[in-house]
């Protein structure tokens, strides 16, 4: 262990509704708070999902990592390519947050770095009409930092279930002259993904030896829409898990918005163990144990 949150924050548009813009504000918010200068960051991961223009191209960190000036990205090798930019887009879905966490532990746990940043976001696309797309726009980051000891990420652990493959797709197109872009989610998705975060947790438990009982926190995604309701009346965990109120249907931050919730509540710094569970297409369902 030794991998601490060291800061949350979270963005909202005014006016614009542009990604890039929206991410840097979440991302020069989360810096300030940890009082740690841009400069210490070693590793950037940017796993926004949903863009105005469908960007892809270069990728969304190379433009974050410009826009928020960390000009000293330090990533020492083993030799002599010290001083190496360090930043990339992670695509995972709705689970990319703890995908990236999981990565930067990584660099972490090894000495390469002793600070990273994860951050995700998503905006409607204007470029073109749009189908079902029910996500609200936002962005959220997260300081990752390495002070050693007991406390931290503990393991991680994520499961694809292929054979709901279908319940969530995205796709687009160019019809007569114009660029359509559409979500298609069946009215299973959301049983289903409380089926699969349920037996993933189960697994994991067996594997960890441990019990629902032990946890004192659930911190989880808050897509499909429905997912905390549903999933903590099937579990009994009422008073265990973070609730937003139908505060925002976020995608690719909804984890991040949730922990901003108690981050800095005595809620948070009480609980010694926390469960982080996100579900997004694939199905897929990834977890992290942390302890405080």
């Amino acid at each position: 262990m030794g991998t601490i949150i060291k800061s949350v924050a979270v963005a909202k548009p005014f006016y614009w509704k542009r990604i890039v813009p929206l991410i840097v504000r979440s991302a020069k918010r989360c810096l300030r708070n940890s009082e740690i200068g841009a400069e210490h960051v070693g590793l950037l991961v940017n796993t926004a999902v949903y863009t105005e223009n469908h960007l892809r191209e270069p990728a969304l960190a190379a433009l974050i990592q410009n826009r928020i000036q960390l000009s000293r990205f330090l990533f020492p090798s083993y030799k002599t390519n010290s001083g190496t930019k360090i930043s990339f887009d992670l695509h995972n879905g709705g689970g990319g947050v703890v995908a990236a966490i999981q990565l930067i532990d990584g660099f972490l746990q090894t000495g390469e770095i002793q600070n990273g940043l994860v951050v995700a976001g998503d905006v409607k696309p204007f470029s073109g009409a749009t189908n079902n797309f029910n996500y609200s726009n936002g962005a959220a980051s997260i300081l990752l930092s390495n002070e050693g000891g007991n406390r931290g990420f503990e393991c991680f652990r994520t499961d694809t279930y292929p054979e709901f493959i279908n319940d969530l797709e995205s796709s687009t197109n160019w019809y007569l002259g114009k660029f359509r872009f559409g979500i298609q989610q069946k009215k299973e998705f959301l049983s289903d993904c409380v089926t699969c975060a349920k037996t993933s947790i189960l697994r994991f438990f067996e594997e960890k030896k441990l019990v629902w009982e032990q946890i004192d926190l659930v911190i989880t995604s808050q897509n499909p829409t429905g997912f905390t309701t549903l999933f903590k009346n099937e579990t009994g965990i009422k008073k265990k898990i973070v609730e937003n109120n139908g505060n925002g249907n976020f995608y690719s931050a909804g984890l991040l918005f949730s922990l901003n919730k108690v981050f800095n509540s005595e809620r948070f710094l009480k609980a010694k163990i926390i469960l982080f569970v996100t579900v997004g297409a694939g199905i897929t369902v990834s977890l992290a144990l942390y302890r405080n």
